[in-house]
């Protein structure tokens, strides 16, 4: 390739010619290259930043589903088993709810989630969700209008029965059983 000032030969890595010291166009990316990068980099930040205030702004890692319930974004993870706990699979759904759980309540999915339904959360690895919605349902048939109450719930697991007393509420907390501990809000 030659110098466009003065036609000397150039090398080929060169930024500048040896003969005048016009700079070279080798090596230089075109205008239109660094418009096309420039674009691409804009872009891909709005769509990070989109992302991260969807985020921020979302439910807490899940999606709204129209019947008003959250779907858990950890999805077919399923939660630990016990002595009185079991694997569970599959997407996890529980009504949205406003309380304040204790960090590692895990949630348990509902057969037919609704706006206005208890939701259960496993309160430790020892407690499976299905003795999590046992406890549920006890309690709602005990105390439909929630507050304080002991019930009696089995577990699918080991087909015993315990008796678990909830107390307080926005989360209910019951404990009993084998060391179980269930959270119940809407």
């Amino acid at each position: 390739m030659r110098c466009s000032r003065c036609g000397a030969e150039l090398r080929p890595d060169a930024a500048f010619c040896d003969r005048c010291g016009a700079p070279t166009t080798q090596g230089k990316p075109s205008r239109g290259r660094v418009a096309v990068v420039m674009v691409l980099a804009v872009a891909l930040f709005v769509v990070l930043a989109m992302i991260g205030i969807r985020g921020l702004l979302g439910s807490g890692g899940g999606e709204n589903a129209p019947d008003g319930s959250v779907t858990s974004a950890a999805g077919g993870a399923g939660t630990s088993s016990g002595a009185s706990g079991a694997s569970t699979g599959g997407a996890t759904q529980t009504p949205f709810s406003t309380a304040s759980l204790p960090a590692g309540a895990t949630p348990c999915p509902e057969s037919s989630a609704s706006p206005n339904s208890l939701g259960a959360w496993s309160g430790t690895s020892r407690t499976s969700c299905g003795f999590a919605l046992a406890v549920r349902d006890a309690y709602v048939a005990t105390a439909p209008n929630g507050g304080e109450a002991t019930v009696r719930a089995e577990s699918p697991i080991t087909h015993t029965t315990y008796t678990m007393t909830c107390t307080g509420s926005q989360p209910a907390t019951c404990k009993g059983g084998d060391d179980a501990v269930v959270y119940l809000a809407r």
